[in-house]
């Protein structure tokens, strides 16, 4: 029996368009960090601060490397012994990026040596920020990389005197102005093997801080360690940052009539 022509040309288009779409969703969620798996030159080391100029430059940790270090031999960062909890971050320019669903992924192996929880784990802040000014003189993103003060929590990301500048706590949907502390969430290790950690942060119901990423100015990750382990050889590699939106119900909904479309026409 012949097949209906026009029924072949229905699912042939139907499933063109829709799986078009649903290629355009994927390609939303791209990573938007720089030197995900570090396979640059190294960390750039700077103060006790992340400061403007520091922004959109890969990562970034404090005087000397003190507490992370770039390992050029297996390209990550390796913690030190005595102050891993001077960490490293980045922080990039949000740009045209838009989405309310921030997907964090890292490759943690925690040092083989580990032996408790404080040598295991890996600490980690996300943190967007926000200005209504283009006077950003003396902005600092990210004050005290030492994490002794406040109890051991990130005590960073609002101090400066950029006018209308406020940061934004994306782990715990909170919003602050003035000098804060970040959450600080724990990525559990064991002792010489890989941990692939993956979270998705979904931003769309919150409150009191941005519903959706491309609200913010500029958007970061922050690690550390607890203080004074007496070990190295933490390692953390193939970072990424990527934002891409909750699909509606009715977009959903098409797209999986693209994919039965799909199916239909390899049928025929």
């Amino acid at each position: 029996m012949k097949k209906p022509t026009n029924m072949k040309k229905y699912t042939t288009t139907l499933g063109a368009a829709l799986g078009g779409l649903l290629i355009a969703s994927s390609a939303q969620a791209a990573n938007i960090l720089i030197d995900s798996g570090f396979d640059a030159a190294g960390l750039t080391s700077d103060s006790s601060s992340m400061y403007l100029a520091d922004i959109d430059q890969g990562w970034v940790s404090k005087t000397g490397n003190t507490g992370f270090d770039y390992d050029a031999t297996n390209n990550n960062a390796v913690s030190d012994a005595t102050n891993p909890d001077f960490a490293f971050s980045q922080v990039v320019s949000v740009g045209a990026v838009t989405g309310d669903t921030i997907t964090f992924a890292v490759e943690w192996t925690a040092a083989a040596l580990a032996t408790n929880a404080a040598q295991r784990d890996l600490l980690y802040s996300v943190v967007g920020w926000t200005t209504t000014s283009g006077d950003l003189t003396g902005m600092v993103v990210g004050d005290k990389w030492s994490q002794t003060d406040s109890g051991g929590l990130h005590k960073l990301w609002t101090r400066g005197s950029a006018p209308g500048f406020t940061s934004y706590d994306l782990l715990a949907d909170s919003s602050s102005t003035g000098d804060t502390t970040a959450t600080k969430d724990t990525i559990t290790g064991t002792a010489g093997t890989i941990n692939n950690f993956s979270l998705d942060i979904d931003i769309s119901g919150y409150s009191s801080s941005v519903t959706d990423v491309g609200q913010l100015n500029w958007i970061g990750i922050y690690f550390s360690q607890a203080d004074n382990q007496g070990i190295s050889g933490g390692l953390v590699d193939n970072v990424t940052l990527s934002v891409s939106a909750v699909p509606e119900p009715s977009t959903t909904a098409l797209l999986g009539l693209g994919g039965l479309a799909l199916i239909l026409r390899r049928r025929k």
